[in-house]
């Protein structure tokens, strides 16, 4: 390769005219708004952001609950720059203060496609490798949605290609765009982090002199400086964060990270080695690199998801072949570790997150395609047939365009589905479910629900989501009871809960004894039958939200006792047991005991009383389990299953002895009874716990 000459401000050296910079920046934002104005999508997400911007925009705060500082958010500029357009209407209109924040994002994607032009250009990129890298950037399906529902993903594509254009442009100020660059992403992601060093390190490791002008010592110094106008740019959000929410870290990093254990280097070093295994096995978001969100659900073309599959691992691979081009080898090392990142981080790999990936992945196609090119006109040249590049060109032409028009036709296909999804499932049913909740609940009222956004928003009700996002209490909940939603919902005592039918069995308790206990059905919200009579793809996803129950809560299953807090929707009260003090905790239930600061281990017992097994209805048996509870994921301590009627043994009191940890604020036992296979005349007891230091 020859080296490229350093980077000119003068018209003359410029590949590209402006007029084709303005024209792909306004093709990217017209398809923009366009796919906006079919289908008027908007992300569940968005809605928990906007009511924390909001309550900026009226003065009530940067914050979702009134009065409660938590930061239940994750884009500094996710949640500001809506702010700002609610201000632009006077808070007078969230229809309109939505339209605005998506003209921003249009223009944002615009100014990537354009950055993206001025990388081809720094790079002599071809005429055919330079329209397959911006066509498949405004055509993606996931980029192109993500940049109009809500999310912040149109301001990460304006900022990565703002960072590969400083990378790759030769001037001599690069690493003040770079650092720009990088504070920008970081403004727009706090994970961002992530990307930019996996970047860094890829344009380092496959670093060119000659097509750079730096050797990797200088990589390293301007890396150093980019990084202090990050600093300089990214602290001031740092610090106000940290000053107003008491942590710089998000809550909503908080609440997810409960839900899986990536094991820190080691596991990252575990992931990369064991990635292939796991995407023969179907577990990486890589798979959706190309695909549609939630294509994994079903409903679309088996032929489209394998090849969209193949393209993905191509993409994440090709930085093992020396034969190519420095650039791309740095883009393909960029997505394979920022897809060891989505398989280790997050607990599920949900579509908002591949996008930032996705860029890195188009940017490797582009490379391949300008490589092609280049030895297309490299053959003709070497060989005197002109006529043979010529061929070459146009059969590699004809490649792009069946790429860009899978693309597009992709791009079509979601954007149908998205109508769909906007008009019945989500304004059609759970915005719905939001405003009932608004006009029947009472001033106090709290509601515990998975989907978050649009209920959250339109209840404007105090919320227990899960895993948590908006609720201090719900994570401190986790920290007893972990995923045990029964348990949750009852340590919680929502007023209203909002669950999907099937997952009643599943959130609500086996064999419903918390909603025979606690909670009563009260209404349903369900557009299954429109959603079955729809001719799109992908219609399985649509399915999956079609259909809510709303329960309101009855009575308590909490009571205060001596020794802790009891749990059951059917009997928790204080008793003795053959002269002992114990509680009584009828299954499904638990007794959260509070461990003093001295204790270093502890006795306690267990059992059914006689009465559960020696009569004429019985018990079917119970599990019993002693976790211990602090500030993380709860240990489990001990675990056993009786079963009375089957086994003598496992009648009368269990006695046993535990070692406890090393004592932290806030620590408990939590003596959880679960049943067997159904809760009838489960009457079980715990020994009052004896701590011994």
């Amino acid at each position: 390769m020859s080296e490229l000459p350093a980077a000119s401000d003068s018209t003359a050296d410029r590949r590209y005219s402006r007029t084709v910079f303005w024209r792909v920046g306004l093709l990217a934002f017209a398809i923009a708004l366009g796919f906006a104005a079919y289908t008027d999508h908007v992300w569940e997400d968005y809605y928990i952001t906007y009511r924390t911007s909001k309550n900026l925009a009226t003065g009530n705060g940067l914050v979702y609950t009134e009065g409660e500082r938590l930061h239940t958010f994750t884009s500094p500029l996710g949640v500001l720059l809506p702010a700002v357009a609610s201000l632009l209407t006077f808070n007078s209109s969230d229809t309109a203060a939505l339209w605005i924040f998506r003209v921003m994002c249009a223009a944002a994607l615009g100014a990537a496609a354009m950055l993206l032009c001025a990388f081809a250009q720094a790079r002599r990129y071809g005429a055919i490798a330079a329209t397959v890298l911006v066509g498949l950037l405004v055509t993606d399906s996931k980029i192109v949605d993500f940049s109009i529902n809500g999310m912040e993903t149109a301001w990460m594509m304006a900022f990565l290609a703002y960072a590969i254009w400083a990378l790759y442009s030769r001037r001599t100020d690069g690493w003040r765009h770079l650092g720009l660059a990088w504070a920008g992403l970081m403004w727009t992601r706090p994970d961002s982090f992530i990307y930019i060093a996996a970047l860094s390190a890829g344009v380092w490791l496959f670093n060119d002199p000659r097509l750079t002008g730096l050797r990797r010592s200088g990589w390293v110094a301007s890396y150093l400086k980019a990084g202090l106008v990050t600093t300089a740019v990214y602290l001031p959000w740092f610090v106000f964060a940290w000053v107003y929410y008491g942590t710089p870290v998000p809550h909503t990093v908080t609440a997810k990270s409960m839900m899986n254990d990536p094991g820190g280097l080691w596991g990252i070093l575990g992931a990369a080695k064991s990635f292939p295994f796991a995407g023969l096995e179907g577990r990486l978001a890589l798979d959706s690199t190309f695909l549609p969100s939630y294509f994994d659900m079903g409903g679309w073309p088996g032929w489209a998801v394998t090849l969209g599959r193949v393209v993905a691992w191509a993409c994440a691979l090709v930085w093992v072949l020396p034969f190519l081009a420095r650039e791309t080898r740095a883009f393909s090392f960029t997505f394979f570790f920022g897809q060891i990142y989505l398989w280790q981080y997050p607990y599920h790999p949900f579509p908002w997150y591949i996008p930032t990936t996705t860029f890195f992945a188009i940017a490797v196609l582009g490379g391949l395609f300008n490589q092609a090119e280049g030895f297309a006109r490299r053959i003709a040249k070497t060989y005197g047939d002109y006529a043979l590049g010529r061929r070459m060109r146009f059969h590699l032409a004809l490649a792009a365009a069946a790429v860009l028009g899978l693309s597009v036709a992709q791009l079509w296909a979601v954007a149908r589905q998205a109508e769909a999804q906007q008009r019945l499932v989500e304004t059609g049913n759970r915005k719905q479910i939001g405003v009932w909740l608004r006009e029947n609940a009472a001033p106090g009222d709290t509601v515990f629900m998975e989907p978050l956004g649009y209920i959250g928003f339109f209840s404007g009700l105090k919320t227990f989501d899960f895993p948590g996002m908006s609720s201090p209490e719900m994570i401190a909940a986790r920290h007893l009871f972990e995923r045990d939603f029964p348990l949750l919902i009852s340590w919680l005592e929502p007023t209203w809960v909002v669950v999907r039918p099937r997952e009643i069995e599943h959130v609500i308790g086996r064999d419903r004894g918390i909603v025979e206990g606690m909670y009563r059905e009260v209404t349903r919200f369900s557009v299954a039958e429109a959603v079955e009579a729809l001719d799109v793809f992908g219609k399985p996803y649509l399915k999956f939200d079609s259909e809510f129950v709303v329960l309101r809560r009855e009575k308590s299953a909490r009571v205060d006792l001596d020794v802790g807090l009891g749990l059951s929707p059917f009997s928790a009260a204080r008793m003795e047991f053959e002269g002992k003090p114990a509680t009584f905790v009828h299954s499904p239930g638990a007794l959260v005991v509070p461990i003093p600061p001295t204790a270093r281990k502890v006795r306690l017992g267990y059992g059914f009383i006689p009465e559960a097994y020696s009569g004429a209805n019985n018990t079917d048996g119970a599990n019993f389990t002693v976790h211990h509870a602090s500030t993380g994921k709860p240990v489990l301590l001990h675990h056993r299953q009786l079963l009375p009627l089957e086994e003598s043994m496992d009648r009368g009191a269990q006695t046993i002895e535990l070692e406890l940890p090393e004592w932290v604020a806030d620590s408990s036992l939590v003596l959880r009874t679960e049943p067997h296979v159904t809760t009838r005349f489960d009457y079980s007891f715990w020994l009052d716990p004896l701590f011994e230091p």
